[in-house]
């Protein structure tokens, strides 16, 4: 669907009948320093994949249906380090946001979908999650939660994406798994 052939599309969230928001991935074999990070970041083994393979960077995809058919951009990444192995990710319409996890660069990506851009990236460890996995919006329409890779969920308030720690208590194994469903 994108212009990248190299590309993989993962997961994808639908805004509306007209435009989709959806996770690229691109997996090398090499090893992990091809992988980067944040500047002064110490590069460490990613437990997500097998070893001799690499999570690079790779975009966001904007899929919007215009008068001519069905078009695909690449979100620009202002930092590319983040962008390795997105996961999950879901469209949070109260505040016009898709919220998607990223584990091997242990980020979360904020996206206004209304400019195709992206608003924040936020280091899940800088918040005591490790490889934050799934997301899903709380019922209460306040708050959304991501789960880490291995264990812990995290609760966030949404349009803000400041962790309520006071709320994040649940500390379950997950086994690596990618999704997850709030009700």
């Amino acid at each position: 669907m994108g212009s990248d052939r190299g590309l993989e599309i993962r997961h994808l969230t639908g805004i509306d009948a007209t435009h989709v928001v959806a996770i690229q991935t691109r997996l090398l074999e090499g090893d992990e320093t091809l992988a980067g990070g944040p500047p002064g970041d110490l590069v460490e083994a990613d437990d997500t994949v097998a070893p001799g393979l690499v999570f690079a960077p790779a975009p966001l995809l904007d899929v919007r249906r215009t008068r001519e058919g069905w078009t695909a951009h690449a979100v620009p990444t202002p930092e590319p380090w983040a962008f390795r192995q997105g996961q999950s990710l879901v469209f949070d319409p109260r505040h016009g946001e898709v919220i998607a996890t990223f584990p091997s660069a242990h980020a979360l990506v904020v996206l206004d979908v209304r400019t195709a851009s992206v608003r924040r990236v936020i280091r899940a460890t800088a918040m005591g999650l490790g490889r934050p996995r799934g997301v899903g919006l709380l019922p209460d329409s306040r708050h959304y939660v991501v789960s880490g890779h291995w264990r812990r969920l995290l609760v966030l308030r949404r349009g803000e994406h400041r962790p309520v720690f006071e709320r994040s208590r649940l500390d379950l194994p997950f086994f690596g798994h990618s999704h997850l469903t709030v009700v």
